[in-house]
């Protein structure tokens, strides 16, 4: 920064007066509007004239007024060459020109030098032969090819992607390692395409029937008991299905599909590990963190989130009932739609008890194919923690509990176990129930 003083020329044009008393004009970018006194103190210069020498703070303190200007506009000129420099690069382009001096090496740590069988006459097509022989190629075909004037045809690219593959082996320090052109699905733990398809398919028709079944039920929520959920009549009673044979029925189907997909992903795992380990490469890649597709994390998410909603809806209703069992007693013939395997279930109370276990169960094992149930000896789940924090949103209604969601329902199906266990031990059926 070098400071100026601006005078008038005859022209009226303005002038300013370097420190060495030279006149030069000033470029209108360069030029500033307030002087250096004003700019230091970041105060606003102002002249009352506009042809005044000096603005009204530097004439209030008699001080010179000087206006400064920027740096100079475009780019800056090229530094000068020196001789040292030239003198350098004249010597590396002597060394350079020597001939056998330099060959191209793939191992930065190699020594420059040429072998013995190696003629100065080579190609510069002849790079497989100067190359280092401890590493294998991509394929058994010569990758590069043959001289210029050679009777043998360059291969194309459709006879190099045709071509077998070779097994992996050990890369050199030079040249990284070769990798078989095997489909991704054999180093990465992804399901098949033919499992996401089906997969996609019948969760997406779960969602459809969870969700009609839920506004049916939140239609006729005024009027909403134990009679309408398990007896086949009422507005509940669709597609000749109760509400409590619906819940059992979804809740088999949704585990089914959660169980296909986890050992889809845990055998791609296994796999992968196998191959990687038999390939002998040190490093194994980590699993991604999203073996499952968008589409059929969110339709887990929300299918999972409507069962809990009809959990809670079906033990809020039996808690109900049971409450007011001594007033109203439950009737003794068994339900037509509820069986249960190797359950002689000849009493609507056993028959309310093994359905409650029933998805008590079922709950528990969705639990552990999602990743959501606590404890190492459980494994790995199917979603991925970005997957696991988006769920917990979905089906967290109480922020700051140390109970989650789903072991609460669980809580409260246990609750509801023991009372018919009750009921039935006050009925001489406690040993069938046990």
């Amino acid at each position: 920064m070098s400071a100026s003083r601006r005078i008038m020329s005859p022209s009226g044009s303005d002038v300013f007066q370097d420190e060495r008393g030279g006149n030069f004009s000033m470029h209108p970018a360069q030029q500033r509007l307030s002087c250096e006194g004003c700019r230091k103190h970041k105060a606003k210069c102002q002249r009352i004239n506009a042809d005044d020498p000096k603005c009204g703070r530097c004439l209030m303190h008699k001080i010179d007024c000087n206006v400064g200007r920027q740096r100079r506009i475009g780019r800056p000129r090229r530094r000068g060459v020196t001789e040292a420099t030239l003198q350098s690069g004249q010597r590396g382009a002597d060394d350079a020109s020597r001939p056998g001096q330099h060959v191209l090496s793939p191992n930065p740590h190699a020594p420059p030098s040429l072998p013995a069988s190696t003629s100065p006459s080579s190609s510069a097509y002849d790079i497989p032969a100067l190359l280092d022989v401890g590493f294998s190629s991509f394929t058994d075909v010569a990758v590069f090819p043959e001289p210029l004037g050679a009777s043998a045809p360059i291969p194309s690219m459709a006879v190099l992607l045709s071509t077998p593959d070779t097994p992996l082996s050990r890369p050199s320090i030079g040249r990284p390692p070769s990798l078989s052109r095997a489909p991704a699905a054999t180093l990465w733990p992804q399901p098949s395409v033919e499992t996401i398809s089906v997969s996609v398919a019948t969760l997406s028709q779960i969602n459809i029937d969870l969700h009609n079944r839920m506004q049916a039920t939140e239609a006729h929520k005024h009027v909403l008991d134990l009679d309408l959920i398990i007896y086949r009549r009422g507005p509940l009673f669709i597609n000749n299905l109760t509400l409590a044979e619906f819940t059992l029925k979804v809740s088999r189907e949704y585990l089914s599909v959660l169980t296909n997909l986890h050992s889809a992903v845990s055998h791609q795992k296994s796999f992968a590990s196998s191959a990687l380990r038999h390939n002998g490469l040190s490093l194994s890649p980590r699993a991604p963190d999203q073996p499952l597709t968008a589409p059929v994390t969110l339709a887990i998410t929300s299918i999972f989130a409507q069962l809990l909603d009809l959990y809670e809806l079906n033990l809020k209703c039996l808690l109900t009932r049971l409450e007011r069992f001594n007033v109203e007693p439950i009737a003794s013939t068994p339900l037509p739609g509820l069986a249960f395997e190797a359950h002689n279930a000849d009493i609507r109370c056993m028959q309310g008890m093994l359905f409650v276990e029933a998805i008590h169960n079922l709950l528990q094992r969705m639990e552990v194919s999602l990743g959501i149930s606590m404890g190492p000896e459980h494994g790995d789940g199917l979603l991925s923690p970005r997957q696991l924090y988006t769920l917990w949103n979905e089906i967290s209604d109480e922020f700051g509990s140390s109970i989650t969601r789903p072991d609460s329902i669980k809580s409260s199906m246990q609750e509801a176990i023991w009372r018919i266990r009750q009921l039935l031990a006050n009925r001489g059926l406690y040993g069938l129930a046990a």
